[in-house]
């Protein structure tokens, strides 16, 4: 249960758009970048070498090199983007980050549809990266509000700003019941970083605090592709660095058999449908780790809430019973 989100509105535009673009590339005019970033990168390993042996301090070397380095970014490149062989375009270097700002474990507001409005008491608020503009997310900040992104980290979505930049080779079977989305083959980490840095900078620039990356969970779905469990590993491990490099916490979506490998280094879990499918045990190592975890069920009827409420607060969680368009009608269960 994977997808209960992002409503049934599903062609609409982000009112918000990326404000850099990933170029490409031929293979010669690569190849040639790529000998110019080596060239460089030689020239300033020759000076810092001879830097060091002309008795010049370890940090005026360090400071040669990384002078280096800014040469090969202003050729358009990325010198520490090597893995597997990928070089993309840098409009410009991710600044150094603040140390990440723990997610409170209080009450939790969730609004992917319409307009947002957070009701009173209110700590910790999740939405929509593209539809919620700075502004606001600054009044949540000064209202001692915790604003979270949602973004679809492991599905495509055809009605967002960044569509185009997805290379065919990626797109995977359609996501059922939600027109427009298609699974990702997240194994693909070189072709999906430039797109996924670009939301993870656009988050921070926005002003939210932590990010909630859905649909990481493919490998338990046909989603055309060879998707293991360790491939999904991969792929947030290499997402939760890349956030908290930008000084953003990060949670985890579902994906509960994925616990015991994620909780020592994800700040927050988000679940949904938790009594549901009777999965909510599996998500306490946050909480042991003084971890917040968030519980989203969809359920209709009081008896039916009140036993998703007092299940939430039996294991310590934050609950919450929402719509399933995510219109902010939630019902909250208290701890």
């Amino acid at each position: 249960m994977a997808k209960v989100v992002v409503g049934m509105v599903a062609k609409r535009t982000g009112k918000h758009f990326l404000i850099r673009h990933m170029g490409r590339y031929t293979r010669p005019a690569r190849a040639l970048r790529q000998a110019i970033t080596m060239l460089f990168l030689l020239a300033g390993v020759m000076i810092v070498a001879q830097s060091t042996v002309a008795g010049a301090s370890p940090v005026h070397a360090q400071s040669v090199f990384q002078g280096a380095n800014v040469a090969v970014k202003n050729q358009g490149l990325h010198p520490a983007d090597t893995a597997q062989g990928v070089l993309w375009p840098v409009a410009a270097s991710t600044p150094a980050a603040t140390k990440p700002v723990a997610v409170p474990d209080a009450r939790f507001f969730l609004q992917l549809q319409g307009d947002v409005t957070v009701p009173a008491g209110t700590r910790v608020v999740d939405a929509d990266l593209f539809d919620v503009d700075a502004a606001q997310v600054a009044q949540w900040r000064k209202d001692g509000i915790y604003p979270i992104c949602y973004m679809s980290a492991g599905s495509f979505e055809d009605w967002r700003a960044d569509a185009a930049l997805y290379p065919k080779s990626v797109l995977g079977k359609d996501y059922e019941g939600w027109p427009g989305e298609k699974w990702l083959d997240i194994r693909q980490i070189a072709k999906l970083a430039p797109i996924i840095k670009e939301r993870l900078d656009l988050c921070r620039e926005k002003g939210f605090r932590g990010v909630d990356p859905d649909n990481i969970d493919g490998y338990l779905t046909d989603t055309g592709f060879n998707i293991s469990r360790d491939d999904a590993l991969r792929f947030v491990r290499w997402m939760a660095n890349e956030a908290h490099k930008r000084g953003l916490t990060i949670g985890q979506k579902n994906a509960p058999d994925m616990v015991k490998d994620l909780a020592g280094l994800l700040d927050f879990a988000i679940t949904e449908s938790p009594v549901t499918y009777d999965h909510g045990h599996y998500f306490t190592p946050y909480v042991a780790q003084h971890k917040p975890v968030f519980a989203i069920e969809y359920l209709t009827g009081a008896s039916k809430i009140d036993r998703f409420c007092q299940e939430v607060r039996k294991f310590g969680f934050q609950g919450i019973n929402a719509n399933p368009e995510l219109d902010g009608k939630n019902h909250y269960c208290s701890k």
